[in-house]
């Protein structure tokens, strides 16, 4: 079913008029009785009430099953008298994939499998990621992290804590440039072997650009910046006081059907003593770090994720070495909104 649908003027690209949207079973087999979807021109629109900045299609149609509701996808299709409905579905991608449910009265179920297809998404959401790119991005997270230390002449310091984070993101002239500021801590150990806690704080600086290829649903970031990391150690017994260095940031993302975000990175910074770079195979962080971004109707997310760092520094002789793991859970907040 192909239904001709006119995108709201503010949100169009300038060479969009007008979006084809196909509407169709999955299969001629995936069809249910009673069920007769209207063609026609619904509005779309970017947004909704609440804040849900996904483009949204209004699906019309008749739905005459005595004694039965109609669920297309999570919403519930509301009929009038003579059985017909308009229901409002949120586009996530190229390609949304919708299960169209019939409940009767004693609970029983009756499903077919749907496809909303937009061939113009890249264009519309090319759009959407310029106007989305000029507001700021604040992350906050927090989550336990595992950690051994090694130190020659010191004893082995295995511990256990909570890090939390903070992030400030903007795409300076979306959806080309990006700029990343973050600071990390280990804020709160809760067990080290032989009661030797320590605390460690990283700043992290970045800027790049977000790469035109691949196009969506993958999205390709190559950043570059500093950072520096500073440890505390309140007995003074082992530890040191900072390193700092430039670092390379590739990052890679990949938007699920349903908007749903799985990003991943790898971190290299070899460490410098302000006026030349140590040997790399000494002196260096190398982190990795893999996340699953849960798309709230906001618009925003909410993240789990796992991170590795592994942390090399040879000081006068004396060989540090450290590696963690964190798991983590964040939160995004847009402004303004």
């Amino acid at each position: 079913m192909l239904v001709s649908v006119p995108v709201h003027a503010e949100e169009a690209p300038p060479s969009v008029n007008e979006a084809t949207i196909d509407f169709r079973p999955s299969s001629p087999e995936e069809r249910l009785k009673g069920l007769e979807f209207q063609d026609g021109k619904p509005a779309m629109r970017p947004g909704s009430k609440t804040g849900d900045n996904r483009p949204f299609v209004k699906l019309k149609g008749s739905f005459k099953r005595s004694g039965s509701i109609l669920i297309i996808g999570t919403e519930r299709a509301e009929t009038d008298d003579d059985g017909d409905f308009a229901v409002e579905i949120p586009i996530e991608s190229k390609m949304t994939y919708l299960t169209v449910t019939a409940v009767d009265l004693r609970g029983g179920q009756e499903s077919a499998e749907y496809i909303l297809e937009f061939p113009d998404w890249d264009l519309f959401n090319a759009n959407t990621r310029i106007r989305e790119g000029r507001k700021n991005i604040v992350t906050f997270g927090a989550g336990p992290t595992f950690v051994t230390y090694t130190e020659t002449l010191s004893p082995d310091v295995t511990q256990f804590g909570v890090s939390g984070w903070a992030g400030y993101r903007r795409l300076i002239l979306p959806p080309l440039l990006d700029f990343r500021a973050s600071l990390t801590a280990l804020a709160i150990p809760i067990f080290a072997t032989g009661g030797l806690r320590y605390w460690t704080v990283g700043l992290n600086l970045l800027a790049g650009v977000v790469l035109p290829y691949p196009k969506e649903p993958w999205r390709v970031g190559v950043l570059v910046g500093y950072y520096r990391v500073h440890m505390f150690q309140p007995d003074n017994l082992f530890g040191f006081t900072s390193a700092a260095g430039p670092q390379l940031y590739p990052n890679f993302q990949y938007v699920l059907p349903k908007g749903d975000l799985i990003s991943a990175y790898i971190k290299y910074s070899p460490v410098s003593n302000q006026t030349k770079f140590l040997a790399w195979s000494t002196n260096h962080e190398f982190a990795g770090g893999i996340s699953f971004g849960r798309k709230t109707p906001a618009g925003t997310f909410v993240k789990y994720s796992l991170d590795y760092t592994q942390f090399r520094l040879r000081i006068q002789g004396i060989n540090i070495a450290s590696n963690s793991v964190t798991l983590g859970i964040s939160y995004d907040f847009w402004y303004p909104k």
